[in-house]
């Protein structure tokens, strides 16, 4: 229990930090006392909202709670457990603000299933929760959304109740996302060939829209109107499926050709480091050399001899090549 002095002192302490900082959370390593402090009086409003015994009077229990503690509900556990409204307002104040980012440079609101920058996926979700509050006043239930808060998302255009993708005008409104999507893919990657470690809701997308272009072709229902293929024409998006860099089909040459187009390649590039994802077929010949080079040095069964690991060597061969020395390269002479 503590004394009237001591627990006078931190609660002004308390009062000031969070006029300071616009939260009750103090952080350990700000004040580790006052954060010993704040976990108490935590604990005792959890019991005292409980219905359980705890060592504060009345007083100092509506103190607490007029300082931003209230009654809440944990979700997960379903037990009792203490809000921190200034904190939660804090938050939601950071949250308000990276929306209207959010609007300006995208021009819109909405986060569909599609491709989400990583600094934007949290925001997804707390839109996705307002949405939710919103409906819980809609159904009559409490809800954690302020009229205030509702107001100033108002004010910014935000659409509480989007319409479900059934009709033409949420189709169209989902294709004006989807599209400038795919136009920060071009500007990212340069075209539109599906790469190894892609986004997954990227591929899908652009693996839909040439399946539907695919139909359209044929004459079966598809989502692709004429003016939307002349969009996607417009950014050079290429309908057909592309070979991607990782999937280059070896043509069956002898161990003595390949030595020679890498001797090419040495002296065009002044060493023998061929890219392994993006060299073609020249450089998974390389990483084939590296692997039987390894069998080589076990004393198991390899079809490099010692003769061919001589001549590799004797032109600056590297057997262990580090993985940063994979470069970019698109084209390699075969």
């Amino acid at each position: 229990q503590f004394s009237e002095l001591s627990w006078d002192e931190q609660y002004k302490k308390l009062k000031a930090y969070k006029n300071t900082h616009t939260t009750l959370k103090v952080e350990k390593d700000h004040d580790e006392d006052l954060h010993k402090w704040v976990l108490k009086q935590r604990t005792a409003l959890r019991r005292h909202f409980e219905g359980k015994p705890v060592n504060l009077s009345e007083d100092r229990l509506k103190k607490l709670v007029d300082l931003g503690w209230q009654k809440g509900q944990d979700k997960t556990k379903g037990k009792c457990n203490v809000r921190d409204l200034a904190n939660e307002e804090k938050r939601w104040n950071e949250n308000y603000q990276q929306l209207i980012r959010y609007k300006e440079e995208n021009g819109h609101m909405w986060f569909g299933r599609t491709y989400v920058k990583a600094e934007d996926a949290h925001l997804r979700g707390w839109v996705a929760m307002i949405r939710k509050e919103y409906q819980k006043l809609q159904n009559g239930e409490q809800s954690n959304l302020a009229a205030i808060q509702m107001k100033r998302l108002s004010d910014i255009g935000f659409d509480f109740n989007p319409r479900k993708l059934k009709n033409n005008t949420s189709n169209d409104k989902r294709w004006e996302v989807n599209f400038q999507l795919l136009k920060e893919y071009k500007e990212r990657q340069g075209d539109f060939t599906l790469r190894k470690g892609e986004d997954r809701k990227m591929i899908r997308m652009i693996k839909r829209i040439r399946l539907d272009y695919k139909k359209k072709q044929r004459g079966d229902r598809s989502g692709l109107t004429d003016e939307r293929i002349a969009n996607l024409e417009e950014i050079g998006f290429d309908f057909q499926r592309k070979e991607t860099p990782y999937k280059v089909r070896d043509v069956p040459r002898s161990w003595e050709e390949r030595f020679q187009q890498l001797l090419q390649f040495k002296e065009e590039h002044g060493h023998c480091l061929v890219p392994q994802i993006s060299g073609g077929i020249l450089g998974e010949w390389v990483r084939r050399q590296r692997c039987q080079y390894k069998k080589l040095m076990a004393s198991e069964r390899t079809s490099l001899t010692h003769e061919k690991a001589l001549r590799l060597s004797s032109i600056g061969f590297c057997f262990d090549a580090s993985s940063r020395f994979k470069g970019t390269i698109r084209t390699i002479q075969k």
